[in-house]
């Protein structure tokens, strides 16, 4: 099974739901024909800069709406401080059904989307948009530990044993 790793807090919005559209640069060309089950792991330690933009919704709200939204998310889930967010683990199995590029959310915003969908992402011109199907979305409860890698790369299964995963298959 191949994995992907994310930075937080978007390792989690995905594994909650609430980010069902990845988006990769369009030089991911593994990107372009990619369907099926994949592992969304986040990295094992924050970016410095995503803390700094977190903190800033904290202390300055209505400064920063999609931070200010992304922080009411992850509290409604549970995830009232940034502690109880995993690191260096997986945490859910997504299918991925289709890639198109960025560019088509430009302009108007496409009915069919969440709106928070564009706030949780990373939809600049000359990148890809990865979809998954939100019915099949698996969380890993509790998160499975893993060392991750830059890009596409092989999860092992093996570390699955004993998670009720269910079918992932596109």
């Amino acid at each position: 099974m191949k994995a992907i790793s994310l930075w937080q807090p978007w390792a989690t919005l995905m594994a909650i739901g609430a980010k069902t559209i990845e988006t990769r640069p369009a030089t991911a060309f593994w990107a372009r024909r990619f369907r099926g089950p994949l592992v969304i792991c986040a990295t094992k330690t924050w970016n410095r800069d995503v803390l700094c933009r977190l903190r800033d919704a904290v202390n300055e709200p209505y400064e920063f709406p999609e931070w200010d939204r992304m922080a009411e998310v992850l509290v409604a889930a549970g995830y009232d401080t940034l502690g109880k967010l995993p690191l260096g683990a997986a945490v859910c199995i997504v299918s991925v059904t289709g890639t198109i590029p960025t560019e088509y959310f430009h302009g108007e915003s496409p009915g069919k989307f969440k709106e928070d969908e564009l706030a949780f992402g990373n939809f600049d011109a000359g990148r890809l948009a990865l979809h998954t199907d939100p019915a099949k979305l698996i969380r890993l409860n509790p998160p499975i530990p893993v060392t991750g890698h830059q890009g596409l790369w092989d999860f092992d299964e093996q570390l699955l044993d004993g998670q009720a995963t269910g079918n992932v298959s596109s």
